[in-house]
């Protein structure tokens, strides 16, 4: 259980760097993208499908950059990696509002996605995780959960200066707000660790949570499930860009799917701040499968009732997803292979939800282009989460579940 404390200034500062870097790679760059699949689509003379590809080159980019994001930072002072990742994602973001055709757009997906892979999950778990002990899942659900107040916030902005202006001032647009987001993070004093600042984590010494990397070995299948795991709930991610595109198949405007992504977002916002403490207060087990059935019940509800005022309140379920693939996954790979293995299994884990992030940003537009409505992706997510949950249930409901107390 989390003890109320005030919280030192330097953890505050780490706190605040790496939300606001969060805002800038998850939130800003990432959320936002699918406001410009249809307008894109329409002035290039493609499929949405097509589109949609540049964040499935960004996905991939991104999760093999996460493979090696614990080795610069070893390697590299933690602002020097910053500023590397920030400047590969914001340059070519606003270079996307010059091009003509989709194969530049696809070698600037490229460069983006390194610079996204370096700012985001890894760094982020791995900065949060050594400067927090007591209260980790909390400020881990804080941290993603600013990422969907910059969809949200920004969600409606972009849309409107696309619908004014047109996408190519919606990239360049984008790219400002991406580098005043990543600025906190590059000025604040802070460091990878605490040591390195003459302090300690937040609750003292890390302990070994979760199975001894034998005891993790006893779980039959764990390593290849939480991989399944990852590329199942990631795969379910990337409907929220096409919320604009569901909009449109519906008849409805433009401005309905953006008030879509932004109720998304909203529940994305909190429903991580929410995780987080409940997984550090009560059963992590119990808190992940009511994550899942909450998403799950939103993708039924598109599915089902896709009328205007339900498509809010699905969209805002749907949302509950992004909680689980940052602090669920993270929590379930600290509770089966413990602290030791963490740094080793969490990169692999994020590679297989990039994986799965990449082909259902790229499939869900194909099915579209291929049935002429989402009916059919709606289907195939609502199996993937029902399979999601009960792998949740198969690895954290078997014996040494009380690893996880605090």
């Amino acid at each position: 259980m989390v003890q109320k404390r005030k919280l030192p200034v330097r953890h505050l500062m780490v706190l605040v760097a790496m939300c606001s870097l969060g805002m800038a790679g998850l939130g800003i760059f990432y959320k936002v993208q699918g406001i410009f699949f249809v307008p894109m689509a329409e002035e290039l003379g493609c499929g949405r499908g097509a589109v949609s590809v540049m964040l499935t080159i960004v996905s991939l980019t991104g999760a093999a950059t996460g493979m090696v994001v614990n080795r610069l930072l070893d390697r590299w002072p933690l602002r020097a990696v910053i500023l590397l990742g920030a400047t590969m994602c914001v340059v070519p973001t606003g270079l996307n509002s010059l091009c003509h055709s989709l194969p530049p757009l696809y070698v600037l997906s490229a460069v983006c996605g390194v610079g996204v892979g370096i700012i985001s999950s890894v760094l982020l778990t791995t900065v949060i995780g050594r400067w927090f002990v007591e209260g980790r899942s909390l400020a881990t659900g804080i941290v993603f959960g600013s990422t969907g107040i910059a969809g949200a916030v920004f969600s409606p902005v972009v849309s409107a200066i696309i619908e004014g202006r047109g996408w190519r001032v919606g990239y360049l647009v984008s790219a400002a707000l991406i580098a005043a987001f990543c600025l906190p993070a590059v000025v604040l004093p802070i460091t990878l660790s605490p040591e390195e600042a003459g302090l300690a984590p937040l609750g003292g010494k890390a302990s070994a949570a979760g199975r001894t990397a034998h005891e993790a070995h006893t779980v039959p299948g764990a390593l290849p499930l939480a991989l399944v795991l990852s590329f199942l709930c990631m795969f379910v991610n990337p409907i929220t860009h096409h919320f604009p595109g569901l909009a449109d198949s519906l008849g409805l405007p433009a401005s309905v799917g953006a008030l879509m992504i932004s109720s998304c977002m909203v529940v994305n916002s909190f429903g991580k701040v929410a995780l987080g403490a409940m997984s550090d207060r009560f059963s992590p087990l119990a808190s992940l499968e009511v994550d899942l059935g909450l998403t799950l019940l939103g993708v039924l509800g598109l599915l089902l009732v896709p009328t205007e005022p339900m498509v809010y309140v699905s969209s805002g379920l749907v949302g509950a997803n992004f909680a689980f693939v940052t602090v669920g996954l993270a929590t379930v790979v600290l509770g089966v292979f413990g602290e030791e293995r963490y740094g080793e299994v969490y990169p692999l884990v994020n590679l297989a939800g990039a994986i799965g992030s990449a082909l259902g940003a790229t499939l869900i537009g194909v099915f579209y282009d291929v049935s002429g409505d989402y009916r059919l992706a709606f289907v195939v997510l609502s199996t993937m989460l029902a399979a999601c949950m009960l792998i949740v249930a198969y690895l954290l409901g078997r014996p040494k579940e009380e690893t996880f107390q605090k």
